[in-house]
C-alpha cells in the first residue's frame, strides 16, 4: 500500500522546468502486504516526508481512545 502511495506521488508530480537542478533522491525497499518481495522506491526527501505525515495521520485516526475509568468511581476513596 505504501509503495502504491509512493508511486502515485511520483506520477502526480509535475515535470520540472530545469532538469539541471536535480534534487537528491533517496531509495528505500518497501514491503507490501501479501508478498515477501520488496519493492524499491526512489523519491525525494520531501516526498518521503509527505508519505510519513500521511501515514502518521492515518494511524492517529485509527488509534482507538481507551477510557479505563468506571463511571461513578472517580474521586471516591
Amino acid at each position: 500500500m505504501l509503495a502504491t502511495l509512493a508511486l502515485a506521488l511520483v506520477v502526480n508530480q509535475p515535470a520540472s522546468a530545469a532538469p539541471a537542478a536535480r534534487e537528491k533522491v533517496v531509495c528505500r525497499s518497501l514491503s507490501e502486504t501479501g508478498t515477501r518481495v520488496l519493492t524499491r522506491v526512489c523519491l525525494t526527501p520531501d516526498a518521503w516526508a509527505a508519505i510519513k505525515a500521511e501515514r502518521d495521520e492515518r494511524r492517529a485516526r485509527q488509534r482507538p481512545v481507551i477510557d479505563n475509568r468506571r463511571p461513578g468511581r472517580i474521586g471516591r476513596g
